[in-house]
């Protein structure tokens, strides 16, 4: 364990667990503070409180980000107001930056972003409502971006996204509608970058991709109805890109993908149904990829993944039912990788995931349920890597990760309950590694995460319930890692790796939930030590 913030069997209850500047910011709680400011110095190591920044009730740091060498949060100072905190590792201190809205509501900022070295953030001051505002650190300034909304209902901030230096999101001024807007940190100009629909009707652009210089979203202009835009920064232009849907119609674009530099998505012209479509900045172009389903109306793309220069989907053709299907832009051509279940029954494939330049994913076909299949593109093949549990029934195989060039995930044989399986693609094996509790009830080995060229997991061997438990590819065996809580399940989870340990959380009974830590420490012949600890 890192600490046992709240002694005893009460939480610490560490939430928005934030990386920075070496250490691990986060939220906790011990007896004699509420939610205030913690951290973690791995180099020390030690655990302590930042700032008791509210005596009398916590004051539930959250929105943590970090802009040159400080660390920003919104928190609630001693008359309940939120507003903009910071603190500075190198002297320390902890101070309120600003006090917007004076009074115990508060300003309550949001949306914090650096950008130019600026912080960037929404807050509602009681007059302007809420709008955009700027802290620049160098001259400890704090600045009303321009107010979008001049009444004091604020502008509605959501969908920001930056894109050359530049931060642009979605707003209303309360004339316009819910239109494009941009900040420039540099020009300090915060404007609406196009008012796409004239009037207070919005167009309310959604989905802001960056892709080639421009901005790509979906909007509507009130003549075409929800189509693809795109915005070009160079000519402060917004335009449609294609009217795929003729009218007020709308083409729903969606599951939008980049791949090679183009913008792939899923789009309805009202003609073909939903299919997949393609946008090339590069031409420009806009054209569909291929009529999938030309008879059933729609082939519903889906779960879009990118893989050595293709674009993998599932999709229903009407006759095939919904199987693996991939888009090569080199050829081009649409193609049906595989009938997993032939005929028109649907293998439903999910877990979609590119590994060692491989699709693994879980499929049901007409001889069993769902079990682990793969596709090769170098081999142009598509398998069931085993029968994990014969017949109809379902493995459901989840969490693939890659180590060393094999493949781990957690699957249900029938017999030996979810347990930790491995594939080796070289010598085609797939193999149950261990059965941690014996019998069909299964150890439900979850949270795969790999560290230290090692799976750690968290599993239930029947005797020391679910804990932290790892398996050791060289030694070729699992073991508990650490009994946590004796007395009953610890459950560790939130599994995050840093500067060479391992941080989670687990409920040690006499601690309750609280953070914990994983070191490795190799003996001289190399035997793996592991060490769970606090300081």
């Amino acid at each position: 364990m890192v600490a046992d913030i709240n002694p005893g069997p009460g939480s610490g209850f560490p939430e928005f667990l934030t990386p920075f500047d070496g250490r691990l910011y986060f939220q906790g709680t011990d007896p004699a503070h509420a939610a205030e400011l913690w951290v973690h110095d791995p180099a020390v190591p030690t655990t302590t409180l930042v700032a008791d920044i509210r005596p009398d009730g916590g004051s539930f740091p959250e929105f943590m980000t970090g802009l040159d060498g400080r660390l920003y949060f919104r928190a609630t100072g001693n008359y309940l107001d939120a507003e903009l905190w910071m603190h500075d590792p190198a002297i320390p201190t902890t101070t309120q930056v600003l006090d917007l809205r004076p009074g115990e509501l508060g300003s309550l900022p949001s949306y914090l972003a650096a950008l130019d070295g600026r912080l960037i953030f929404a807050a509602n001051d009681g007059q302007r409502g809420e709008e955009l505002w700027v802290y620049d650190p160098a001259g400890s300034t704090v600045t009303p971006a321009p107010d979008i909304n001049i009444s004091n209902l604020g502008s509605n901030i959501r969908d920001k996204v930056i894109l050359d230096g530049r931060l642009y999101f979605e707003a209303n001024d309360g004339n316009s509608g819910s239109e494009l807007w941009m900040h420039d940190p540099a020009l300090q100009t915060t404007i609406l970058a196009a008012d796409i629909v004239s009037g207070s009707q919005c167009s309310c652009p959604y989905f802001l991709t960056p892709l080639d210089g421009r901005l790509y979203f979906q909007a509507d202009d009130d003549i075409n109805g929800f189509e693809l835009w795109s915005y070009d920064p160079g000519t402060s232009t917004a335009l449609p890109v294609a009217d795929i849907w003729p009218g007020q119609n709308s083409s729903g674009a969606s599951h939008l993908e980049i791949l090679d530099g183009r913008l792939y998505f899923s789009a309805n012209d009202g003609i073909d149904g939903k299919e997949l479509w393609l946008h090339d900045p590069a031409i420009p172009a806009t054209m569909l990829v291929a009529n999938i389903a030309p008879a059933a109306g729609s082939s519903n793309p889906e779960y879009l993944t990118a893989l050595d220069g293709r674009l993998y989907f599932r999709a229903d053709d009407g006759e095939k039912g919904v199987e693996l299907w991939m888009h090569d832009p080199a050829v081009p051509t649409t193609i049906l990788v595989a009938d997993i279940w032939p005929g028109d029954g649907d293998s439903n494939l999910v877990q979609l995931t590119a590994l060692n330049g491989r699709l693994y994913f879980s499929a049901q076909d007409d001889a069993s349920g769902y079990e682990p299949w793969v596709h090769d593109p170098a081999l142009g093949t598509t398998i069931r890597l085993a029968d994990i549990n014969p017949g109809n029934n379902s493995a459901y195989p989840h969490s693939f990760v890659a180590l060393n060039g094999l493949i781990y995930f957690a699957a249900n044989n029938g017999l030996n309950g979810t347990e930790l399986w491995v594939h080796n693609p070289v010598m085609n094996t797939t193999t149950l590694l261990d059965d941690i509790w014996p019998g069909s009830s299964g150890s439900n080995a979850t949270g795969l995460t790999v560290f230290e060229n090692k799976i750690f997991f968290a599993a239930d061997d029947g005797l020391s319930d679910s804990e932290l438990w790892v398996y050791d590819p060289v030694a070729g065996s699992s073991m508990l890692v650490a009994d946590i809580n004796p007395y009953t399940d610890s459950v560790p989870y939130y599994m995050v790796v840093l500067d060479g340990r391992l941080y989670f959380t687990a409920d040690g009974n006499q601690s309750g939930r609280e953070l914990w830590i994983l070191e490795i420490i190799y003996t001289e012949t190399d035997a793996l030590l592991p060490a769970i600890f606090k300081p």
